[in-house]
């Protein structure tokens, strides 16, 4: 059971039910200020917890064995400390995965009544389109009163705004938002109407295109472009429009193929030569050091505070690029290779064991958003690193869609008309369509 129905206190489960759409904005575009929203429902939903006075953990079964095995990764990275040297690390490790220690149980413990998921991924949605409006808005706000270039969008908002290292976090948000947008199509249609959602959609995902090619995602582009396929080819499926479905696929490979060859980051890839793979991408280094670490700590790891001075160790040994050189570098941005260096071979099977059991025990509808969000998850975990706050936040947000999207009791629930605000939502998708097609424009022409 998930829900607990006894004893309730009502202005907890108010607060955690205000504080958990707070989170969505969290998720959708954390920076320091932000990140108090996921803090805060974490702590309320604790405290919920504390004062019922009945509890009753959920049993063993398939549908939540992923949560299950989360605590087993928990359980076994306290337990590599018996072989870690650097202490102090893992001071800084257990802040950052503090969440990751208290989540499984609260959610073994049951989310409280008054828990919308709609509402929670609508949130989302607004914010990830709220936060490309601002960060776009003010790039080119700068450019016109002070820059005499249009600045480079990552290094923008790194210095300006900061509230992502890598522009591959702050590009999946808009993937996800897509996603979550399909997922409640028939709340939106009856609401706005279904044209007026359809073309919401297309401008929606024009402006996360646009997005993504002109902050200079070369991989969530990738992401993008799957995503993007899976969704159209299943939907002209399922209405039997075979044939309309092949032509799209081809259509958006196309498109995929042209928007590679003329992406912004495309010469990086045309001065590649046979002497060093990393003039393509440097993470090839990054991952072959950590390989040669793995060999030698392949069965326990290094333990969960030494990963980063082995993978140092073992980086300077490789010649890399002046940019990436090891003071600089401390992970082989890739959550797996990340993972079996610091957990060794139980940690791995733990993490693939979550992936795996998490589109396990899904209804046909909603099997293809998770497995859509289990394999583009896994597609950015397997270029960047699970130990950044940026990664343990999208890993919290992929646990807590899973779980949710294996319940009837939110898939069928209704999304309050109030939160569907139909101005709102197609005012702010054509300005935000407007704002990223300015910002391309910009960053090829200005």
């Amino acid at each position: 059971m998930i829900y607990q129905h006894e004893n309730r206190i009502p202005f907890l489960e108010k607060m955690s039910y205000w504080s958990a759409l707070l989170a969505a904005f969290s998720f959708a575009f954390p920076s320091k200020y932000m990140n108090i929203g996921y803090v805060l429902w974490m702590i309320i939903w604790s405290v919920e917890i504390i004062f019922r006075k009945q509890h009753t953990l959920e049993k063993l079964s398939k549908k939540n064995i992923h949560i299950y095995l989360l605590l087993g990764l928990v359980l076994w990275t306290a337990i590599s400390l018996f072989w870690t040297e650097n202490f102090s690390e893992v001071e800084i490790v257990f802040q950052r995965k503090a969440s990751l220690l208290i989540f499984p149980f609260l959610v073994l413990f049951g989310f409280n009544k008054h828990f919308k998921f709609k509402a929670f991924l609508s949130f989302y949605i607004l914010d990830a389109v709220l936060s490309v409006i601002v960060l776009l808005s003010t790039a080119i706000y700068f450019y016109l009163t002070i820059g005499h270039e249009f600045p480079d969008i990552l290094q923008f908002y790194e210095a300006k705004i900061a509230p992502y290292k890598h522009r591959t976090f702050f590009c999946f948000t808009q993937i996800l938002s897509l996603l979550f947008f399909y997922f409640l199509k028939d709340d939106f249609s009856k609401e706005i109407g279904k044209k007026l959602y359809w073309l919401t959609f297309i401008v929606l995902n024009l402006s996360a295109l646009f997005y993504i090619f002109s902050a200079g995602g070369r991989m969530v582009l990738i992401i993008y472009f799957s995503v993007q396929i899976s969704l159209i080819a299943y939907e002209l499926w399922r209405k039997g429009h075979k044939k309309k479905m092949i032509v799209f696929s081809v259509l958006l490979v196309s498109l995929f193929v042209f928007g590679l060859m003329y992406h912004p980051r495309m010469p990086e890839v045309e001065n590649f030569n046979s002497k060093s793979i990393s003039n393509v991408d440097p993470r090839v280094t990054m991952w072959t050091s950590s390989a040669n670490a793995i060999a030698d700590n392949f069965w326990l790891g290094v333990g969960v505070g030494d990963r980063k001075d082995v993978f140092k160790e073992y980086y300077a040994q490789i010649e890399v690029p002046n940019k990436y050189k090891p003071d600089t570098t401390t992970s082989s941005h890739n959550s797996f290779i990340d993972n079996q260096l610091e957990l060794g071979v139980i940690g791995t099977l733990l993490l693939l064991g979550i992936i795996a059991f998490s589109i396990t025990n899904t209804n046909k509808k909603n099997r293809n958003i998770i497995l859509l969000l289990s394999v583009s998850w896994a597609m950015v975990a397997a270029i960047e690193s699970i130990g950044t706050i940026e990664s343990i936040y999208l890993f919290m947000l992929f646990l807590i869609l899973v779980r949710c999207f294996k319940e009837d009791n939110f898939i069928h629930e209704q999304l309050e008309s109030k939160l569907i605000q139909k101005n709102v939502f197609v005012v702010l998708s054509f300005v935000s369509l407007l704002l990223a097609i300015t910002a391309t424009i910009g960053r090829f022409v200005l």
